[in-house]
């Protein structure tokens, strides 16, 4: 599935070491109407989410340092009728994604 993400970053924190980036991020499926194939199935998604993001950038080098990453996705898919699924189905989805960036 294919999803718009809009980010704002800010910055959030200065120290001797490293400055502090925060990202918040809104997720949405960009044609809730469109079907794609999924297996030989049609499908089209109906998803909305948000996503924060710590980043640690190191002063010196302008590098990484560590950052941590936090999404989360609802909605529901919807498989319309076809040979593999006489009825159709709707599926309800929740997808939680925890990333860390460690240099």
């Amino acid at each position: 599935m294919s999803a718009k993400m809009t980010t704002e970053y800010e910055f959030a924190d200065l120290t001797s070491d490293y400055a502090s980036i925060k990202g918040n991020t809104i997720i949405k499926t960009p044609d809730k109407e469109s079907f794609i194939d999924v297996n030989g199935m049609p499908v089209k998604y109906d998803l909305q989410g948000s996503m924060i993001s710590i980043i640690k950038v190191d002063k010196k080098t302008g590098w990484i340092i560590e950052a941590t990453i936090n999404q989360e996705i609802n909605g529901d898919a919807y498989i319309k009728d076809n040979p593999k699924m006489l009825k159709g189905m709707k599926l309800s989805m929740t997808i939680k994604n925890e990333s860390a960036i460690r240099n």
